[in-house]
Order: C-alpha cells, then sequence, then structure tokens
C-alpha cells in the first residue's frame, strides 16, 4: 500500500486486513504479488500486473473495502484478500480572527490587529455609504457584517451612513462553529458643517463648513478661516481627549483675527472633566475692564480663544499673534480671573514658551504685531490708558456737595422728621451728574420724598443716603448719613359703632359689643376705656374691655324715653408730647320708647255682687290681651272684657303701643256675698212652649251650697233638692200642680240669709 500499515502483517493464509489513514489522505495504490507468475490479479475487479501498483484508489472519509482476488493459471481456482481501510474525520479549524479589515472611505483607528475588536472612523458629510472589506485568518470561517454573511471576493458594500455615529459590527465565526469574534467599527459621517483634514492636514473653514475634526495625534493640521467668515470657526480634537485631557497634534489656525501655533505632542486640559476636546479659533468678545480711577481706558481688540466653556491649559508654550497690536498694553482673563500681562519676553522661541510656569503668559512685540506666548487659552484684551481730565472736577463737585444742599427743612441730618430738599441736586457747579440711592429705601426714598418714620418707642435708624457724582468715565461717591427720628404717640383704635335700634323702657340690661381695641401701632403700650351719655335716659352705664374687644352696657330708666348719646373714649399711655394723641372717641345714640300708659275702667264700681257681671275697660294702647282668670265671659284680645268672678279676682291686660312696647296693668273686682243678684221669678206657665216652664233663680249657681224647699198653702213640701239647677218644673211627684200659689225658701246654711219668696202657676 501507498500509505498505512497492513494489519495484521500480511501472510499468504490471511486473508483479511484494516489499514487506518489520516483524513488527509483521500486515495491510495496497492501493490500486490503473485506467487505464481502465471497467475491472474483484480483489484476490485480491475487487472493489475504482481508486483505492479493499481490505479488511484479515493477514499471517502470512514469505511473503504479494497477486494483482490487472485486466480490460478488453470482459471478455476482463485483467492481473495479483503483491505478495510478507514480514513479518519477531518479536524475543523477553531480559529474565527480576521486577518485584514478595511474601509472605502475613512482611516481605521487604531490601524487593524486581529487583537483588537473596536474601531472608529471618521468620513466627510459627503460620503453616504462605505464598503468593508474583512478577510478571515482560515478560509473555512464565516463572516457576516450587519447580519449579511460575506466573503473576502465580496465584501459588504453600499452601507448607508447617517449623519453622526453608526455602528458597523463585524461576526467572525470559525470553521467547527463554535468559537467566534466580533469587531465593531464605528463610523462617524461628519455635519454638513464637519471637514477632516486633507491628506496634507490642511483645511479651510468658513460660514458652511466651519469646524474641522481631528482624528490623528501625529499629522500636523493648519487651519485656515477664510475672509468673510462670520461664524465661530473650530477645531474639534473628541477622539483625541478623555476625561478632559489629551494630547494633541501640531495645529497652525491663520485667522484674520490672530494666528495660533500650537506645537506637537501638546497635552491640553479643560478645567472641566466633561471638555469635549472643542477649541474655538480666535473670535470678537466682549469684556468690561476694570476701571482705573483718573484713567481713559482705550480697548484694541477683544478676542476669545479656546472654550467657551472651559478653561484650558497647555504643557507647552502656545503663540498668539495679535496683527498690529505691537505696543499695546495686553491683559487676560482665565478661569474668570482679569490679570495684565506684564511680562516682556526675551525671545519669540518656542523654547522660551516652553519655559513659562503653568498657566503663565508674556507678551513680545513682533514689527507691527502683538505676540503673546501662553500657557493658557482665555479671553485676551489689547488696550491703552491715559489719565482723565475729569478726576479733578468731580473731587471739587464732591466738595461742593454739602448737608446744607440735601436737609431740606430738617435742623440736620442727625434729625430727619420731615422730607429732603426737593429736588436733591441731580447736577453739580462743575457739570457732574449726581444720582442718589438709599440704604433703606423703605425708611426713606432715594429722592427723599417718601419717609417712614419709625413708630414711638423703636430705635432711630442710621440711614445711608449715598450721592454717585459722574462726569465722563469718572465717578465717586459721597454718603451722608441720616438719622430718622421716631413718630410721636399714634392714636389708639376702636371700631366705629353703629347707632343702635330703638328700644322699650324696659329696666332690663343692655349689651353693646366693642371691637378693634389697640394702642395703636406702637407695641408695648395699653390702653383703658371709658363711657359717658349726654342725658340721664340710661342707668348703670359702664364699659369693659378684655385684648382687643369690649362691652357696653346699660339700663334704661323706667318710664324715661328719647335719644341718648353714648360716647366710648380708648386711651393709651403713650402720652401727647410732640404732638402725639392717646385718646379716641367713638359715638352711638341710643333711643328710649316710652311703655303705654294703661288705664282700667270697671263698670261695677268698687264692688260687685256675687254672680253679677262687670265690664272692665283698657285705654292707653292699640293692642289688648287679657290674662287668663277665672270668671271672663268675652273680649281677652280686645280693650273690653266682661267678666262674672264668684270670688275677688284681679284681670291683667298686656297692652302694646304704636311704637312696639308693652306693659301690663291689673285691676281688682271685688265680689261680694250680699245675695243681692239673686232674682226669682214668680210665675210659671209650665205648657211646654218654652217660656216660664221652670222656675228660675238667676244667679244661684254663684250659691252652690243652699238648700231649695217648695210649699204648698198647706205648708206641705212638695219640691226640694240641694244645689237647686233652675229645672223644677211645676210638678209633685210626677203629675202637674193645680193653679195657685206655692212658696219657697231657700236656706245658704247656718248663720246665713235666707231667700224667701213665691211663685204663681198659672194654666
Amino acid at each position: 500500500m501507498s500509505t498505512g500499515t497492513l494489519s495484521p502483517v500480511f501472510a499468504a493464509t490471511e486473508t483479511s486486513y484494516h489499514v487506518s489513514v489520516p483524513n488527509g489522505v483521500s486515495a491510495i495504490t496497492i501493490t500486490p504479488a503473485a506467487e505464481q507468475a502465471n497467475a491472474t490479479i483484480r483489484v476490485n475487479g480491475s487487472i493489475v500486473n504482481s508486483g505492479i501498483a493499481s490505479g488511484i484508489l479515493a477514499l471517502n472519509v470512514g469505511s473503504n473495502i479494497i477486494s483482490t482476488v487472485v486466480t490460478a493459471q488453470d482459471g478455476t481456482t482463485s483467492k481473495t484478500y479483503t483491505i478495510a481501510i478507514t480514513r479518519a474525520a477531518a479536524i475543523l479549524s477553531s480559529v474565527s480572527t480576521l486577518s485584514s479589515l478595511s474601509l472605502s472611505a475613512g482611516i481605521l483607528s487604531p490601524a487593524f490587529s486581529p487583537s483588537v475588536s473596536s474601531y472608529t472612523a471618521y468620513v466627510n458629510n459627503g460620503i453616504s455609504a462605505v464598503t468593508l472589506s474583512p478577510v478571515a485568518d482560515q478560509a473555512g470561517a464565516t463572516i457576516k457584517i450587519n447580519g449579511n454573511t460575506v466573503t473576502a471576493k465580496n465584501p459588504l458594500g453600499n452601507i448607508a451612513l447617517s449623519a453622526g455615529e453608526n455602528t458597523i459590527t463585524t461576526i467572525v465565526t470559525a470553521e467547527d462553529g463554535k468559537n467566534t469574534n466580533t469587531y465593531v467599527l464605528k463610523v462617524t459621517r461628519l455635519q454638513p458643517e464637519q471637514i477632516l483634514p486633507d491628506a496634507g492636514g490642511n483645511s479651510t473653514v468658513n460660514n458652511t463648513s466651519n469646524q474641522v475634526i481631528i482624528t490623528s495625534p501625529a499629522q500636523a493640521v493648519t487651519l485656515t478661516v477664510a475672509a468673510g467668515t462670520t461664524a465661530t470657526p473650530s477645531i474639534s480634537y473628541g477622539n483625541l481627549i478623555s476625561g478632559g485631557t489629551g494630547t494633541i497634534p501640531q495645529t497652525s489656525i491663520n485667522s484674520p483675527l490672530a494666528n495660533v501655533q500650537i506645537p506637537a505632542g501638546t497635552v491640553v486640559t479643560g478645567s472641566s472633566s466633561t471638555w469635549n476636546g472643542v477649541i474655538y479659533a480666535p473670535a470678537v468678545s466682549s469684556y468690561d475692564l476694570p476701571v482705573v480711577t483718573g484713567e481713559i481706558t482705550t480697548v484694541g481688540l477683544i478676542i476669545e480663544v479656546g472654550s467657551e466653556t472651559n478653561s484650558l491649559s497647555f504643557n507647552k508654550g502656545v503663540r498668539l499673534l495679535l496683527p498690529g497690536q505691537a505696543g499695546m498694553r495686553v491683559a487676560r482673563v482665565h478661569g474668570s480671573v482679569y490679570t495684565e500681562i506684564t511680562a516682556v519676553g526675551s525671545s519669540d522661541t518656542q523654547a522660551a514658551g516652553d519655559a513659562l510656569p503653568a498657566d503663565g503668559a508674556f507678551k513680545i512685540n513682533a514689527g507691527a504685531d502683538l505676540v503673546i506666548w501662553t500657557k493658557a487659552f482665555s479671553r485676551f484684551i489689547t488696550f491703552t490708558q491715559i489719565t482723565d481730565l475729569n478726576v479733578a472736577v468731580v473731587a471739587s463737585d464732591k466738595n461742593a456737595l454739602t448737608e446744607d444742599l440735601i436737609k431740606g427743612a430738617n435742623t440736620d441730618l442727625n434729625h430727619i422728621t420731615t422730607k429732603l430738599t426737593n429736588p436733591l441736586p441731580a447736577k453739580l457747579p462743575g457739570g457732574s451728574e449726581v444720582t442718589w440711592t438709599s440704604s433703606n429705601a423703605a425708611v426713606i426714598s432715594a429722592d427723599g420724598q417718601m419717609l417712614n418714620r419709625p413708630l414711638m418707642g423703636l430705635p432711630c435708624p442710621m440711614i445711608t443716603l449715598t450721592a454717585t457724582i459722574k462726569k465722563g468715565l469718572i465717578t465717586d461717591t459721597k454718603i451722608f448719613n441720616l438719622r430718622i427720628l421716631p413718630l410721636a404717640n399714634q392714636a389708639p383704635t376702636l371700631t366705629a359703632i353703629l347707632d343702635q335700634p330703638a328700644i322699650c323702657s324696659t329696666p332690663v340690661v343692655q349689651s353693646i359689643a366693642l371691637s378693634g381695641i389697640s394702642a395703636g401701632p406702637e407695641s408695648g403700650q395699653s390702653t383703658t376705656l371709658s363711657v359717658n351719655s349726654n342725658n340721664n335716659l340710661l342707668n348703670q352705664l359702664s364699659v369693659t374691655s378684655r385684648g382687643s374687644t369690649g362691652t357696653v352696657t346699660y339700663v334704661p330708666v323706667p318710664g324715661a324715653s328719647g335719644t341718648a348719646t353714648i360716647t366710648v373714649t380708648a386711651k393709651d399711655n403713650g402720652g401727647t408730647d410732640a404732638g402725639g394723641t392717646d385718646t379716641i372717641s367713638r359715638s352711638f345714640t341710643v333711643t328710649i320708647n316710652p311703655l303705654p300708659l294703661i288705664h282700667i275702667s270697671n263698670s261695677a264700681g268698687n264692688s260687685l255682687s256675687k254672680g253679677n257681671t262687670a265690664v272692665l275697660t283698657a285705654s292707653g294702647g292699640t293692642e289688648y290681651s287679657w290674662k287668663t282668670e277665672s270668671g271672663i265671659i268675652s273680649g281677652q284680645n280686645s280693650a273690653v272684657l266682661t267678666v262674672r268672678p264668684a270670688v275677688t279676682t284681679s284681670y291683667t291686660v298686656t297692652a302694646v303701643n304704636a311704637m312696639g312696647c308693652t306693659s301690663s296693668q291689673s285691676i281688682t273686682v271685688n265680689v261680694i256675698d250680699d245675695y243681692q243678684a239673686l232674682d226669682a221669678m214668680n210665675i210659671m206657665t209650665p205648657n211646654g212652649d218654652g217660656k216660664n216652664d221652670f222656675l228660675i233663680i238667676k244667679n244661684l249657681d254663684y250659691y252652690p251650697d243652699h238648700l231649695l224647699k217648695i210649699f204648698d198653702r198647706s205648708g206641705r213640701i212638695i219640691y226640694q233638692k240641694v244645689s237647686y239647677q233652675n229645672d223644677w218644673d211645676g210638678s209633685f211627684e210626677g203629675s202637674p200642680l193645680a193653679e195657685g200659689t206655692y212658696y219657697y225658701v231657700v236656706d245658704f246654711g247656718a248663720g246665713k240669709n235666707r231667700l224667701k219668696g213665691f211663685v204663681s202657676i198659672i194654666k
């Protein structure tokens, strides 16, 4: 066999063999030799010559059977030899790395390495699509870009780019299907206003494209600002900056305003760790220079260089050339601190600039231009200063502004009780203008025409009134101290009291509430109250207070009527010095209406026989009401009351007059038991016609404890009854009596009168 070793070792008597070969052996040859030269040999059916190799026998992975048949010369005898050849399975590669990765536009950063998985690249805005070409280390590996399968001969093209950052992901899977590697490329397509330097590091910016993107820390860069550019050009070192610091390449900025030279390998650091790596080209700025008394400052040029939000510091000297500014004074504002650059350099060289201390700077003239070597980017200001002649004028006018010009009607500024001069001086003899400010405008206004003096008992505040005197660029101030005296005592307070509704002249205590009682605006004072009336309509007039409230009480004089004016006075203990006021009075009226004067007349005179009626007539009111008593017959709600009392009784009437006032009056009806009211009829006609059918003794009902006896002429008792009810009908034992005269006796008891009489029955 061309490859492999027979197992077992060949022997003429052994017919079955086995051979193992590696996967790389895809074909073999065998060389059989017959013992007899005339024998015939066939390998897999093909005749081969004894001792000569067979043709190439292809091998599949796994088991392959090769059969060799030897036939003797007689043509009938044969023997078969079998070789089982096992070809091993293939071993797949586990390598999943790229050998190269290239981009149709832009430069990979960092340069490609199979072990580096993350890259960035930048392209100009005009590049809207790119092609990515990867090559695998092992041919059997598969590659997918953004999910699309690619090969080295068929890279993924036309990958669309949006403005800004675009992520392209390449995944390499090894031949064994197990191992993978992912390569991430972030391609930033610049915004329309951004550009990349050309191959030589040059770029020109204008109003349309005004920011240059730097991606290499080594390539020198030259930025030229086109004439007429009004936008603020800038350079972005964003991918070179981390944590607010980084190393930047040599950078030249050529601008109509100024030229900037930053040496290669300069480390720049922002004042904040979030600085984004953007450096702005020189731009016109503004700044209010510190005012130097007596000097006129003329600004030549104010430019801002660096970052709008960060102060930038450099580890090497940076050269800033300001055209046409030679001989000017120059200052910078760095970290919000204004500092004039007074140091003058001995040489205009990089070595001199590098020798500066951290954040240091010096200036040096270069012909008509001014050169500043600095280790900090800031706002730079060139200027000149000359003496201002208005200094003397302002000083003279300040002396002329005296206390007498502003005190007004006050004796002096230490005893302010009224407004100041109106108006306060606005211009002084030398021509200086004056403006005024008050340290406490709530007490006295800047013009002195609004004055709020403190209350009595409070401290006298000292107020400063400041005059700002200005002529041209020169300003000075003069301060006047004013002591504001307190007000005189202010009046106490008491809320107005309404006139009271009319009341009737009854001796009932009346109360009127008071409110708003205080000693006035001053604290620490107390108040007392007093009250009086202008006439004698009221009794027990008094006033009490509790805190801010109080009560006036009084009782109308019985029977009195008319109108009284009551005055309540509140007094504090602040006194009346210096025109102070310590009292306040409130007056109101009380109207007292009279009660009705009631008179009652009795028709019965001084006495009334029991059983009779009397008529009581009241006068003096418009409405009447009689109290319920026994014996009232009618008229209880009128002026006239009819009564028939059984005993002596007092009757009381309540009258209301036209003003709504009420009063009551009583009268006693004296009832006497004189029997004079008893009146018996002496004729009876008991025929059922309703007339004289019964014996009637009037008013007998008022003498209930009696006994009535009726006799005939013979003295026989024909009728008797205790408490007779006027119901005898002229009968005896149920039968009518005959016409005639009959006699009666009413017995009222022992020791009392008897009533005797007769009655005639007529039929």
